[in-house]
């Protein structure tokens, strides 16, 4: 809970692509048995030691399906939109990645909102065992294709793939390849290699994907 929160100055950035958001100075004062704190990055980011009382660890992924159904609602409300989220690390060396986006690039205050709104929620239903620090940042150019509508809405871009296994194709077993999305329908997708054969394949069997932007 905020009793006292003494912001001296803000600002944003823009780095590789990722637009950043960064607090400088700000001090949280009068915290019930949690210590948070924000400190300067190319990211918007806080501390959020979380001590919490559990029973038993909860799983990561089950952990991440609790936050999202937390940040969802928060982040909709306000025009934005969820692209992933990530917890990394353990013990006291965690990290809650939260990645937004909306029409037109998010901005500071979208981060701000998501990290107090948002983090306030989360502290309150406490689905991290342990401390943890907490990241929210646009997805930059090479955007995580998560979901099924992230595939439909990305046809005619350049897209990297990783399966979950190796498919046969051509006589070549291929696992990672990189090519323009021609086609996303049914559940299935079609990438063309340049200079390949159009690939064919579930989107259940993807393992992580991301659009590949031309440098």
């Amino acid at each position: 809970m905020f009793l006292a929160l003494d912001l001296i100055g803000a600002s944003s950035a823009s780095i590789g692509g990722q637009v950043g958001c960064t607090l400088f100075h700000s001090v949280i004062l009068a915290l019930t048995g949690r210590t948070k704190a924000v400190g300067a990055s190319p990211l918007f980011y806080c501390n959020l030691p979380n001590p919490g009382r559990h029973d038993s660890r909860m799983k990561r992924t089950d952990a991440i399906s609790q936050i999202e159904q937390i940040v969802t609602p928060v982040a909709e409300a306000a025009g934005l939109e969820i692209v992933d989220i990530e917890l990394k690390g353990s013990g006291r060396h965690q990290m809650l990645l939260i990645v937004i986006d909306k029409p037109g690039g998010i901005t500071h205050a979208d981060c701000e909102l998501i990290t107090r709104e948002a983090g306030e929620r989360i502290d309150a239903v406490d689905p991290i065992a342990g401390p943890y620090q907490m990241e929210v940042s646009s997805p930059g150019v090479e955007r995580p294709l998560k979901k099924w509508k992230d595939w439909e809405r990305s046809v005619g871009k350049k897209v990297k793939v990783v399966l979950k296994e190796p498919m046969l194709a051509e006589r070549v077993e291929l696992k990672h390849f990189d090519g323009l999305l021609t086609r996303a329908q049914d559940q299935s997708l079609t990438v063309e290699p340049e200079g390949g054969a159009p690939v064919t394949f579930p989107f259940e069997t993807v393992s992580r994907a991301n659009l590949k932007f031309e440098w």
